[in-house]
């Protein structure tokens, strides 16, 4: 007997959802481009609740600093937003963009891998 779980086919309406969820993200995103666009213009473009939210942040960003990333934490907890921090400590701002001098690869890359595995959880 197999032990292996298979998640149950999405309903019609979580289909939808997203749906819009991945035509909202490619609308918004390909307007303002990666660093300008924000999980909540997606989700009001969408029409969906934001959910899980992810922040990540370069440990050398010179125009967030750590005491900032530190009270966006203490103000997520304190409103029991669900959400997951990552602060790379290598990178600057702007790590993702590969067209910046800022690129950090590594930490690009495990953001990326990271926020694929949140699409490939959360968008069924």
């Amino acid at each position: 007997m197999s032990n292996q779980h298979t998640a149950p086919e999405p309903s019609e309406e979580q289909q939808h959802t997203r749906e819009r969820i991945i035509a909202a993200a490619s609308k918004v995103l390909a307007a303002k481009g990666y660093e300008a666009t924000t999980l909540r213009e997606i989700s009001r473009e969408a029409q969906a609740a934001p959910g899980l939210v992810h922040y990540y942040f370069g440990g050398k960003d010179q125009l967030i600093s750590a005491d900032q990333v530190n009270q966006v934490k203490a103000e997520l907890t304190a409103k029991k937003v669900d959400f997951k921090m990552e602060v790379y400590p290598e990178a600057g701002h702007g790590f993702f963009c590969d067209d910046r001098v800022s690129y950090h690869e590594a930490s690009a890359k495990d953001a990326w891998e990271k926020t694929k595995s949140f699409f490939k959880q959360h968008l069924k």
